[in-house]
């Protein structure tokens, strides 16, 4: 079952230098051609099958235990090539987040995920709370977003830039 899930951020949320703007799962990922890129930054994984990414004029296979990030108003277009695709996503966006992921990458990665128990663990955290419709969840997803953040850089293996 695909679930998307999209906090309401308020005016003090977008003071925070962390904050979810959307998380979600496809169980069959629908085609993606984004021209503009998007305006928040974009995590994706890939759960089962195989979906082709095309970035920067490049053209890569992401296979189960794979994923990708970008900055925004990056152009990216992404599909299934081996169905279903099954995926997991997280957008996000803050103050700090553009400095934080330089330690990272520079504007796009794609990368094999060495231990993606832990980074699930943590969107599992997220999705939970945003379901929850708590009233302080965005303040209590900014700080799992900055743990995933933390763990993603060593748990990720990169080689194409």
């Amino acid at each position: 079952m695909d679930v998307l899930l999209f906090p309401i951020i308020s005016n003090n949320d977008k003071k925070l230098p962390f904050y979810v703007k959307s998380i979600g799962s496809h169980d069959s990922q629908n085609r993606i051609l984004r021209t503009m890129g998007t305006d928040e930054y974009h995590y994706i994984q890939t759960c089962g099958g195989c979906g082709k990414l095309i970035i920067d004029k490049k053209e890569f296979f992401i296979k189960k235990g794979m994923g990708f990030m970008f900055d925004p108003h990056i152009m990216h277009e992404y599909y299934a090539v081996e169905h279903p695709w099954k995926t997991r996503w997280l957008t996000f966006y803050g103050y700090a987040v553009k400095n934080f992921l330089k330690l990272i990458y520079t504007d796009w990665k794609v990368f094999q995920l060495l231990d993606d128990n832990l980074l699930e663990k943590y969107l599992d955290e997220i999705q939970k709370l945003i379901s929850s419709h708590s009233k302080h969840n965005n303040t209590m997803c900014s700080g799992i977003l900055y743990k995933f953040l933390l763990n993603l850089k060593d748990s990720i293996q990169c080689d194409n830039n």
